[in-house]
């Protein structure tokens, strides 16, 4: 047991031999380049306040604020979100196949 202070072996002796000691960590998540998204429409004067908030409302489209607010509404872990991507490209496959099988393009151009 290496219970008592000085005990046991030390670090120098389990690591003889080493010219230096790595020490292997996860690597962290890629850090997104993406700028914070900050949508600023002013009111114009000759126009409503319907009208801006439309407006205002497809500016958060276009940022793609909506899909990230609905992405953070609930932690999915990393396994379930793998889980997730594949079964949504498998569904994404099938439907290509189908399409290619009747002869119709795939993709948005339809």
């Amino acid at each position: 047991m290496y219970h008592q202070f000085g005990a046991g072996p030390s670090y120098s002796s389990i690591f003889r031999g080493y010219s230096s000691i790595y020490v292997a960590y996860r690597q962290p998540p890629p850090i997104r380049s993406r700028r914070p998204a900050h949508v600023c429409v002013r009111v114009r004067d000759d126009e409503t306040l319907d009208k801006a908030l439309r407006r205002f409302t497809r500016e958060c489209e276009k940022e793609g604020l909506f899909g990230e607010m609905r992405r953070h509404r609930q932690y999915i872990s990393p396994s379930d979100e793998r889980k997730y991507r594949k079964r949504r490209n498998e569904r994404r496959r099938r439907k290509e196949a189908r399409l290619a099988e009747q002869g119709q393009p795939s993709g948005w151009a339809v």
